[in-house]
């Protein structure tokens, strides 16, 4: 269980250093058999695309960021890192659309951080819980951490200071 504090812990510093969002800060990485960290992933802008204040305003940023999940799977591809067998840590769970490529990519395992969740706007919960269905379909093996992370780390999640 302290491995997976540890990969928290990193996937929140991710977050916290390259995510965009600033009203919900989002980060993953993705750990190989070994339990060596091989891709990551923040909630961000893709590549030059251009982030206005207007574009980061909700409902209309749903339409440009994208998605954690899928950056740490795009940044695997990128490096020549396949994701068949491939664990899945996280700040906050994934939604029914992460899931999709998150199945189809072959990731194996999906963690993520209770405490984020115990705090979840109502907007997402279905998402969410359609998410855990598809896990479940698929065989993924998907599971809430609970428990503090500490190191002084704060990012933003839904709209507040968060720290994990």
């Amino acid at each position: 269980m302290e491995r997976t504090s540890e990969y928290l812990k990193e996937a929140y510093k991710f977050a916290a250093a390259n995510s965009t969002d600033l009203s919900t800060q989002i980060g993953v990485i993705l750990v190989n058999n070994s339990g060596t960290p091989v891709a990551w992933g923040a909630n961000h802008f893709p590549r030059g695309v251009i982030e206005t204040p207007e574009r980061l305003q909700r409902p209309t940023k749903y339409l440009y960021v994208a998605h954690a999940e899928l950056e740490s799977i795009l940044d695997a591809a990128r490096n020549g890192i396949r994701t068949e067998g491939l664990s899945m840590y996280g700040t906050w769970v994934a939604c029914n659309e992460c899931a999709k490529s998150i199945i189809d990519s072959g990731i194996i395992k999906v963690v993520g951080h209770k405490k984020t969740m115990d705090t979840a706007p109502e907007r997402w919960l279905e998402p969410i819980r359609i998410a855990a269905e598809m896990f479940n379909e698929a065989g993924v093996i998907f599971e809430n951490w609970e428990g503090d992370i500490g190191g002084g780390i704060e990012i933003r999640f839904n709209e507040q200071p968060f720290r994990p």
